[in-house]
C-alpha cells in the first residue's frame, strides 16, 4: 500500500509497480545489518507504517527512514512510533547519532524531524533534488 501510494511516494522517487515492492520487501527481510518495523496501530491492528534504520554513509553512520499512510497523517502515530525506537536506540545499543535525509521541498517530514529532535545538518543533492541531512546526537537524550 505505501509503495503504490503517490501521497506518500511524492518524494521518494513516485510509485513503485507490485513487482519492485515485493522485490525490496524480499531484500529487506533478507538484510541483516537494518532494523525494518512494521507500525500498526494498537487497538485495531490496522497497518499504518514503516520505520527502518539502515547502514548510511558506508555504514558510518545510522539513517532513520519512514513511511506512513496518509490515512494516520497528523493523528500523532509517527511520531510516537518513531520517538519510541528512538529511545530504544539511544538507551540500548551503542549508536551516538541518527541521520535522516529528506528532500528539502518535504517540508513536513523537515518540521517532523525537528519535532523529533533532529537538527539540519547539511543540504546535498542526490536523486535529483537537494536534499536536507538532519542528525540526532542520542548522547544528548540519555
Amino acid at each position: 500500500e505505501l509503495f503504490i501510494n503517490p501521497d506518500v511516494r511524492m518524494y521518494l522517487g513516485g510509485t513503485i509497480s507490485t513487482y519492485e515492492a515485493v522485490s525490496k520487501l524480499n531484500k529487506w527481510i533478507e538484510a541483516n545489518d537494518s532494523l525494518y518495523l512494521s507500525v500498526r496501530i494498537k487497538n485495531s491492528g490496522e497497518f499504518a507504517g514503516i520505520i527502518d534504520i539502515s547502514p548510511y554513509d558506508n555504514y558510518i553512520k545510522k539513517e532513520l527512514s519512514y513511511q506512513f499512510l496518509p490515512s494516520v497523517w497528523g493523528m500523532g502515530y509517527a511520531y510516537e512510533a518513531i520517538y519510541s525506537v528512538i529511545e530504544y536506540y539511544s538507551n540500548v545499543l551503542d549508536i551516538k547519532y541518527l541521520v535522516s535525509e529528506t528532500q528539502t521541498e518535504n517540508l513536513k517530514s523537515c518540521r517532523f524531524l525537528n519535532k523529533l529532535g533532529f537538527k539540519l545538518s547539511d543540504i546535498i543533492n542526490r536523486f535529483g533534488a537537494e536534499q536536507s541531512l538532519y542528525v540526532l546526537n542520542l548522547n544528548e537524550m540519555r
